[in-house]
């Protein structure tokens, strides 16, 4: 399917868009009711920002979510590092020219919005695969405490119990590090795997535990019986002695 697509590397990638009642208010300052609000338009459409993502790249999800997040963050790695600008051509001149995925503000490399908005749609995906692996564990959540956490009232992939995955902080984090060559594109694959790996050893944990209280219910109810038959035996022991 992807031959079929052609990528969209020679455009700005598409903006973020919010509605009207959300508009130029961070999370952190929004009313209880409001971020309540902000959560569910979030989770409900947050797939569409992993759909411009995947045309944007001209690519597809497929039956293996390790491979995609691969590939995937291949991409983001590629077009982060470069320092191509955005030109909008006109008649032969040049009327438009907007950043591209960094910008140098000494001494370090900062993503510019672009890059911001790119960086979240990839953690989207990431959030995406969670989300398909259909564990009780896993879903969104709204993060109200600490309040000087910087995930804040922001939705977040809850992960064994109190762990949370924040699509947007820690996958800027991310492409920051990637920016400054201190990682790589594979880092999402490598948080879905470390994942796998979580869960697997949680369920485990509780199948031992399961396992651990069914013996001793097993043993308990087997003491119940021996020492039901124990006492039918001393009361039959003691009706044959009266016999006698």
């Amino acid at each position: 399917m992807r031959q079929e697509l052609r990528p969209r590397l020679g455009r700005p990638y598409p903006e973020y868009y919010v509605p009207v009642e959300f508009h130029g208010i961070g999370c952190y300052e929004m009313s209880p009711e409001l971020a309540q609000k902000h959560f569910e338009w979030y989770t409900t459409n947050y797939f569409e920002r992993v759909e411009i993502l995947l045309e944007y790249f001209a690519e597809s999800l497929t039956d293996d979510p390790l491979t995609d997040l691969e590939r995937l963050g291949r991409h983001v790695e590629r077009v982060v590092r470069r320092d191509k600008q955005f030109k909008k051509w006109t008649r032969g001149e040049i009327v438009e020219v907007k950043p591209g995925f960094r910008v140098r503000e000494s001494p370090a490399w900062q993503l510019t919005n672009a890059g911001w908005v790119l960086a979240q749609d990839m953690g989207l995906l990431l959030a995406h695969e969670f989300l398909e692996l259909k564990h009780p564990l896993v879903n969104w959540m709204l993060h109200i405490k600490p309040k000087n956490d910087p995930s804040f009232q922001r939705p977040v992939i809850t992960w064994l119990r109190n762990r949370g995955y924040d699509p947007l902080d820690n996958s800027v984090s991310w492409c920051l590090q990637i920016v400054d060559r201190t990682r790589d594109g594979g880092i999402w694959a490598l948080i879905y795997n470390l994942l796998l790996e979580r869960l697997a050893e949680h369920d485990r944990e509780v199948e031992q535990i399961r396992l651990a209280r069914e013996r001793e219910k097993e043993e308990r109810r087997l003491a119940r019986q021996q020492e039901r038959e124990r006492l039918k035996q001393g009361k039959e022991g003691k009706t044959k002695g009266k016999k006698g």
